[in-house]
């Protein structure tokens, strides 16, 4: 049987609902426009930091950290809750402070920016399993990567030499 949980989500957080998120937390700002911190940049492992125009990290009295980021092309900033289904002692910290931010934006002020959705299995899955199903033999193979000599092509022609 399969079931399905929320393992992630974003919320969309506009200023006035950012400045009531203040109280529920502390929010270090790590860009603003031009200005940025180097040292926290690096927990967002960004590849293009020129799209982001905010970015920051908001610290609840749980111990837990979230990322709060603006793509330079939308209104609103995200708020994001990542592993909410994780089986740890960190993921009933994050339930607890998710329903906290929804009581402070409140639901009618709330709007999700994207939700992923984790399936959960009773048995692991296996691959005898699945071969069996599809009736096929299962096998492994090791990766293995090959390189080929591309053929010199004469400049100014175009054959192939």
């Amino acid at each position: 049987m399969l079931i399905g949980y929320i393992d992630s989500l974003a919320l969309n957080i506009d200023n006035g609902i950012l400045a009531k998120i203040r109280e529920f937390g502390v929010i270090i700002t790590v860009k603003n426009g031009l200005d940025f911190d180097k040292e926290l940049l690096k927990r967002f492992k960004l590849k293009r930091l020129p799209l982001y125009d905010y970015l920051a990290l908001l610290y609840t009295e749980r111990g837990l950290e979230y990322k709060l980021t603006k793509h330079i092309t939308a209104k609103t900033a995200t708020l994001t809750f990542q592993g909410l289904r994780q089986y740890t002692e960190i993921s009933k910290l994050m339930r607890e402070d998710l329903k906290d931010v929804i009581a402070i934006i409140g639901k009618d002020n709330l709007i999700f920016a994207r939700i992923d959705i984790a399936i959960d299995k009773d048995a692991p899955f296996n691959i005898a399993r699945i071969a069996s199903a599809l009736k096929r033999e299962p096998k492994r193979y090791k990766r293995i990567l090959l390189t080929l000599k591309q053929p010199k092509r004469a400049k100014q022609t175009g054959i192939l030499m």
